[in-house]
């Protein structure tokens, strides 16, 4: 059986429901967990994944300067959107109830040059918090990070996805949502190395990809729960169903991939005063295969 090797942040239903309906019978669809971007690009670049889910704003990064964390221009392209940030929010724990209290705060990030830390940064101002005054410590992924404060490590972080919806089990404080920054947020995007964009096995996975995505926007919810093993999981939950469809946070049914979707970031970047790709660059890291 062919392997298709996919690297992800947080876990992602679309995948679960690929295999649940066998849209892909001729692929093993082998899924692997990456500790943070630098792991997954230098992962793709490598070889030892074929596909990344990761944030526009990371290819932004290692598409178009070598001045990332691989230290090398990375060459490739995204396919298509897959959610609008599924509710990423600025979160602490309870213990911090002001938010004069979140400057005293350490913040789990990715890595300093990540498009979530740098959204972060952009929250903490609208807040009035000096982030030069602010303590960031690198945990990695958003998983990773939850786990940080759990465990006492960090007082706030950036989550989302079933990050978030657990963080919100557990009592965890919502400062500000990706909306109040942008409307036009896109969270996650499918991205390749541009020379693999035409092999089968990506043009067949991306076919199964609008099926699956499809198909969860379309069942109700006892339908959606069939595609879980009996394992607990926050996926399961009702809280995180309704998420995936909200038309503010959850999946995009048609492909949002666009420029202006992509000046969205260099907005927030230009905020920090960070790396900033030019015009001409933007055009060429968006396929128009998967419209």
């Amino acid at each position: 059986m062919k392997k298709i090797r996919v690297g992800q942040f947080s876990q992602s239903p679309v995948l679960l429901a690929i295999a649940y309906n066998d849209f892909l019978p001729e692929y093993h669809i082998e899924v692997i967990n990456v500790l943070s971007s630098p792991a997954q690009f230098g992962s793709l670049m490598k070889g030892d994944l074929d596909i990344a889910l990761t944030s526009p704003d990371n290819v932004l990064l290692y598409a178009t300067t070598p001045k990332n964390p691989l230290g090398e221009m990375c060459d490739l392209i995204m396919l298509r959107s897959i959610d609008r940030g599924l509710d990423l929010s600025l979160v602490s724990t309870p213990g911090i109830t002001s938010p004069e209290e979140l400057l005293g705060a350490t913040f789990s990030i990715d890595s300093p040059a990540s498009g979530f830390a740098l959204l972060l940064n952009s929250m903490l101002r609208r807040l009035k918090v000096d982030i030069s005054k602010v303590t960031f410590i690198a945990a990695g992924s958003t998983p990773k990070r939850l786990i940080h404060m759990i465990e006492g490590a960090s007082q706030a972080s950036i989550l989302n996805a079933e990050s978030k919806v657990q963080a919100e089990e557990k009592g965890f404080r919502e400062w500000m949502s990706v909306v109040e920054v942008s409307p036009n947020y896109l969270g996650t995007a499918i991205c390749v190395e541009r020379r693999h964009e035409n092999r089968e096995e990506i043009q067949n996975f991306m076919g199964a990809w609008r099926r699956a995505n499809d198909w969860l926007l379309d069942v109700s919810f006892s339908e959606y729960l069939e595609i879980f093993s009996e394992n607990a999981s926050v996926l399961r939950s009702e809280k995180y169903f309704n998420l995936l469809h909200d038309p503010i946070h959850g999946l995009t049914r048609e492909n949002a991939l666009s420029l202006n979707s992509l000046q969205v970031l260099i907005k927030i970047r230009e905020e920090s005063n960070a790396y900033i790709p030019r015009t001409e660059q933007l055009s060429k890291l968006i396929s128009n295969r998967y419209d």
